[in-house]
């Protein structure tokens, strides 16, 4: 299959043409010259020879970019090198040939004693005839035409490695890990590189739909041991996980809902709790909520017991008038993340699904892993060649009409031309659709393992962290403790700087400063709170309202409330979140709060964020330790590296923290509690209209923790807001009186921002990097900054 390629590839497809034509008329001369009677030099055989070793290269050059078939073999860094070196080798022959002709001259020049001869002439020529001088000097001007287009193609060539090393995308706008190649192809395996078969599909004429597929290669995704191997007795993982189903699922996980045991199971490790208890949390179902259309005044009830909705009313009913994010804005992240970005991901997700797909040995299923990877290619293809977005296949989850309504209302847009946070929810949303709608990859996570080797490269900070929060549990259990016998105000001190230093290990994913979090006495408050550590974290989150949140948590539990619960929102797997389950942890143990609710997807999504089975591996993880830490990943087995191992009171710490936990879930205090909503792909100014049960019960929590940069642009719609516009104004209906206390803890990595002081956003844009005075607010792009935004809807 024939490969798309940009302008300047075909120049330089025309331009390798051009040489080989050249290079035949070059190889004929000097051939002409090597036949011709009289003295012959190793020049010009250098020559000939060269035209003969230059066929090949200019093959490799023009063919692998430009056909499926031969992509395996793509290299950057190859391209660059031939071009270079070919530039050399004909820069040598020419000056090479061109010496041997000024020598022949000489030659002749002196063995001619007549004074009618031209000096310099081929008249006079030591090596023969002079027009065996002629046709030698004409192959030297042929040489230097291909000198130059080989330098011209050179430059494309070292324009094209810049631009892979900076962005990851093959100079043909496809996506590579190292410039190497990797065959990734959707056809058979056993057809030849290059064979005329090509089988072309035209679609709806835009060329073939898998063209990209086959451009993409093996983008190397660092993977560790990921799946941890399985037990036959699975409760060690499962067992802890309190899992309310709330709400529809795709039906993509229906499979893994159903691998959560029981509550009643065993738990391992000798736990004394021995068994988990029911959900006792008001429950809700959201299948009764709108997921498709919307009215502006009351629901239709259906026969079904879902929501109906007026012809003609759509959820954008709900979204904010003020202009959201789009991919087609240049000075905005939203065309940074749409050309470059995603077509990363969907090179990695490709590969993942390959590899999986390769040591697969049912035949059926073998067969529909490769359709799937042929769906990716598609979507991949789309997306680099600006095509319309297309209706979602029904997998029979309630959000896909709501997804294909809007996508008809937006007037089918294009991938170039399109609001970001629709755009890229449904990206994944049509990711998971191929899953979905299979037979044998429904529970199929292609993320997962990367989600692991996130966690996997956090090794040092996890067993940091274990060990300190075993420290604290103590401290808070324990009757002698510095903290239990400090005074009111200084427990208070103590709770809401421990607090802000959680959350801060939530927001920014590190350790800071918690060797200060043992045995806390007042002075170690002190220290704590006047740190420099502490200064240095708090400089970069330009927005700070830990301090309402703390207040918010601390009045609640002064009232003596029997129920006070906290919702976190979550982000992303791996480390994240473990770190979130240190937080929970605290807020339990601390007494600020007497449950937690998380909240993750119930769909693969925006690549790290938490499906439910990332808790069954996180917390398998906790329990074989030794096992996970210490077994060579794939990359460590790359690079010949042997992880080190845990000591003995690394693993105590471990297996301590999983048993804390362990028993929290067992008492009902940690739910988890999915829902659709999370995944549809519009803000959540629609969610008190369009989810209401979920709504009514994100009321009944003390505070509602949004984790992560997506769920701040769904809580501000993505919208192009003033930066000076209040946190609460920015999130709508979401805000003041909606009932919901909501604090976001976001590292900025796009560019909608809001609550900043006058002028703070000119002063970021105006460091070095931010942005300066081209418009862009790059500043927000990197997650060097961070806002912590709070609204009470309850003032």
């Amino acid at each position: 299959m024939r490969i798309p390629q940009t302008n300047l590839q075909k120049i330089k497809a025309g331009v390798h043409f051009a040489q080989a034509g050249l290079v035949f008329i070059t190889a004929c001369l000097a051939l002409a010259v090597l036949t011709k009677s009289g003295g012959v030099g190793g020049e010009v055989g250098y020559l000939f020879g060269l035209c003969f070793l230059s066929i090949p290269a200019l093959i490799y050059l023009v063919m692998v970019p430009m056909w499926t078939r031969a992509w395996r073999f793509a290299n950057v860094y190859a391209y660059a090198s031939l071009d270079v070196l070919f530039t050399i080798l004909w820069f040598a022959a020419f000056c090479a040939v061109a010496a041997w002709n000024s020598a022949g001259i000489r030659k002749g020049e002196k063995e001619e004693s007549s004074n009618d001869k031209k000096t310099g002439s081929c008249s006079a020529f030591g090596y023969g005839s002079a027009s065996k001088c002629e046709v030698s000097k004409a192959s030297v001007g042929f040489a230097v035409i291909i000198c130059l287009l080989f330098g011209v193609t050179s430059a494309i060539s070292i324009q094209g490695v810049m631009k892979y090393r900076r962005t990851g995308i093959m100079p043909n706008g496809n996506t590579k890990s190292h410039g190497q190649a990797e065959q990734l192809n959707v056809e058979d395996p056993n057809k030849d590189a290059w064979s005329t078969n090509i089988d072309e599909d035209d679609e709806a004429g835009h060329g073939n739909p898998f063209g990209d597929h086959n451009n993409a290669s093996s983008l190397t995704m660092p993977t560790a041991y990921g799946q941890v191997a399985q037990q036959d007795n699975d409760d060690a993982a499962y067992g802890l996980l309190h899992t309310d189903q709330q709400g529809y699922r795709n039906t993509s996980h229906d499979e893994t809902a159903d691998e959560l045991p029981h509550p009643g199971r065993q738990m391992s490790y000798g736990s004394s709790a021995a068994s988990l208890h029911a959900e006792t949390l008001p429950v809700y179902d959201e299948t009764l909520a709108p997921s498709a259309l919307s009215p502006t005044g009351g629901y239709e009830q259906s026969p079904g017991g879902r929501v109906g909705f007026p012809e003609g009313r759509l959820k954008m009913e709900f979204d904010t008038k003020t202009p959201q994010y789009s991919t087609s804005d240049p000075n905005s992240f939203a065309s940074v993340s749409a050309r470059d970005r995603w077509p990363v991901i969907l090179t990695g997700a490709i590969d993942d699904i390959h590899k999986a797909v390769s040591k697969e040995s049912d035949a059926e299923k073998r067969e529909e892993g490769k359709q799937i990877t042929a769906g990716l290619a598609k979507l991949k293809y789309e997306v680099q060649h600006d095509r319309q977005l297309s209706p979602l296949v029904d997998d029979g989850s309630p959000d896909i009409a709501g997804y294909n309504a809007e996508l008809k209302q937006r007037g089918e847009p294009k991938w170039f031309n399109v609001p970001w946070l629709f755009s890229e929810c449904y990206l994944y949303r049509r990711m998971a659709t191929l899953f979905s709608t299979s037979q044998h990859w429904k529970s199929y996570d292609v993320f997962s393992k990367q989600k692991m080797s996130t966690f996997r490269s956090s090794r040092p900070a996890v067993i940091e962290l274990a060990a300190r929060y075993n420290d604290l549990t103590k401290q808070l259990r324990s009757t002698d403790s510095a903290l239990a016998n400090a005074s009111e105000e200084e427990r208070e001190q103590a709770q809401q700087a421990v607090f802000t230093e959680m959350c801060e290990i939530c927001l920014w994913g590190n350790a800071t400063d918690l060797s200060l979090l043992t045995n806390l006495s007042y002075d170690d408050i002190q220290k704590l709170q006047g740190s420099e550590s502490r200064k240095a974290n708090e400089k970069n989150i330009v927005v700070n309202d830990f301090p309402a949140a703390f207040a918010t948590l601390k009045q609640a539990q002064k009232s003596g409330a029997k129920e006070r619960r906290v919702d976190i929102v979550l982000d992303n797997a791996g480390f994240e979140l473990f770190v979130d389950l240190v937080l929970a942890g605290y807020l339990l143990q601390s007494g600020l709060a007497t449950h937690i609710v998380l909240h993750p997807k119930n769909i693969p999504w925006f690549v790290s964020d938490v499906v439910p089975k990332d808790f069954s591996d996180l917390l398998n993880v906790l329990v074989q330790a030794k096992s996970f830490y210490e077994t060579p990943s794939e990359d460590d087995e790359a690079r010949g590296v042997t992880p080190q191992s845990l000591s003995d009171k690394e693993q105590q710490d471990l297996k301590l923290l999983f048993e804390n936990w362990g028993g929290l879930y067992a008492e009902g205090k940690i739910v988890l509690r999915p829902n659709g909503f999370w995944t549809e792909g519009g803000s959540y100014w629609r969610l008190p209209a369009t989810a209401p049960s979920l709504y009514a019960d994100l009321k009944e929590s003390e505070l509602v923790i949004f984790k992560g940069d997506l769920n701040y642009r769904k809580l501000t719609a993505d919208a192009m807001w003033d930066p000076t516009t209040p946190f609460a104004e920015a999130i709508g209906p979401m805000g003041r009186g909606s009932g919901v206390r909501v604090l976001a803890l976001r590292t900025c990595k796009a560019d909608v921002v809001v609550g900043l002081s006058e002028g703070e956003d000119e002063r970021l844009k105006g460091m070095e990097g931010g942005g300066g005075e081209g418009g862009a607010r790059k500043w927000a792009w990197s997650g060097k900054w961070a806002v912590v935004s709070f609204c009470d809807g309850n003032a």
